[in-house]
């Protein structure tokens, strides 16, 4: 029963853990924090701080022009002229990151520059960071259009409370939860980590999308025991419920309905009800609160 309980509660409001395969968890920070530090130079107009960001060698290909802009002197140059052109800029970045190598990770997102006049330039953008003396540095950046959003998005958006980092724990469960954007914010992935008893139990993924052709938002979610299962949402004020039928590892077939009730940008509640196994009818599973631990920080 205990497996039954964590896949009809869980296998649709959650999110699995997914890290970046770094050397060290360290690594991952360290880039991580020149990501942030980067954004803000850019957003004090410090040319020459955005700079110490750069390798030596370093080539920057604009998405306006294709132009290349070569080395960590030449690159300081050209954000100076950008500087001194218009007035202060705000950036912001959406990005997921992975290793290819313990002295290599690549950064693939999307880049979005507010300026003082009330302009937006949106750009995909691909970097590479080496890790040189024990430090990262940018190697290199390429950037092309940002994408317009697309209706997926605008139906997705009204999801948007969801991502971030939550969690859920009684006396013998422990549930850890994440949902991010994926880029150009045409998917959620929502991924969860249930520990019983301080032991790894199960993992999961649930991606949530919009059906252009039924016209509403639509979930496939899979799990580390090799369920797997999908579920149709539709909004009721502040609730959402999705109807869920899925496929159980020894064949079974199972259905029911989840409850979302939004309360707070920080607290929601989940309930399960009518429920079924192979056809036969379940008890309900009692409403329980899921709380935000951190806000929504960049697409992994």
């Amino acid at each position: 029963m205990k497996y039954l309980h964590i896949f009809f509660v869980l296998i649709s409001t959650i999110a699995v853990i997914d890290r970046a395969p770094a050397e060290t968890p360290a690594d991952e920070q360290a880039v991580r924090a020149r990501i942030d530090s980067y954004v803000k130079a850019f957003n004090r107009s410090d040319s020459k701080a955005l700079a110490g960001h750069w390798a030596d060698g370093a080539e920057y290909v604009s998405r306006d022009t294709g132009e290349k802009v070569k080395g960590r002197e030449a690159i300081e140059k050209m954000f100076a002229q950008q500087f001194a052109q218009g007035g202060p800029r705000a950036l912001t970045v959406d990005y997921s990151l992975r290793f290819i190598t313990p002295q290599v990770a690549i950064e693939d997102g999307v880049a979005q520059v507010d300026n003082s006049s009330g302009g937006r330039a949106t750009s995909n953008y691909n970097a590479v960071h080496v890790k040189q003396g024990g430090e990262w540095f940018l190697d290199s950046v390429r950037e092309t259009t940002g994408p317009r959003h697309r209706q997926s998005h605008r139906e997705l958006a009204k999801l948007d409370w969801l991502i971030g980092n939550w969690v859920e724990s009684d006396q013998d469960v422990y549930v850890r939860l994440q949902s991010k954007w994926t880029m150009n914010k045409n998917f959620i992935v929502r991924s969860y980590t249930v520990r019983i008893d301080g032991q790894l139990d199960i993992q999961g993924t649930e991606i949530i999308g919009w059906d252009p052709a039924e016209k509403k938002i639509r979930s496939w979610v899979f799990d580390s025991d090799g369920a797997f299962g999908e579920g149709s949402w539709r909004q009721e004020g502040n609730r959402w419920v999705v109807k869920a039928s899925s496929m159980l590892p020894d064949g079974r077939l199972a259905a029911h309905v989840r409850v979302l009730t939004r309360y707070s940008n920080d607290t929601y509640t989940i309930q399960s009800v009518t429920r079924e196994l192979d056809g036969n009818l379940l008890p309900n599973i009692e409403e329980f609160t899921v709380r935000r631990i951190s806000s929504a920080g960049p697409s992994q």
